[in-house]
């Protein structure tokens, strides 16, 4: 595999898809996606993940003050999510 510049690096996708495919991810569950692009689920949960990374080093919290927590179960068992937010600027900071 030869490494390109209008792909990243170590990507077999070039930036214009993986961006379009970002997008899709967003409107749709990721399966879906992978269906409409007749590619892996996997693959494309990857992707996501590196650029919600990318995204979480990107974002500035140096004027973060309040900060709320919200903790509610996914469904019936054990699984939650937590979700963190910055009240005076009513932005989501962080999810798990």
């Amino acid at each position: 595999m030869v490494d390109v510049p209008w792909a990243g690096p170590g990507s077999t996708f070039t930036l214009a898809f993986e961006a379009y495919l970002l997008r899709l991810m967003g409107l749709m569950p990721v399966k879906s996606v992978a269906k409409e692009v007749n590619g892996t689920d996997t693959k494309l949960w990857r992707l996501l993940l590196k650029a919600v990374g990318l995204a979480h080093f990107k974002i500035d919290l140096s004027d973060l003050k309040r900060v709320g927590v919200d903790e509610t179960a996914a469904r019936r068992g054990h699984d939650y999510i937590t979700v963190f937010v910055d009240l005076d600027e009513r932005r989501v900071v962080y999810t798990c």
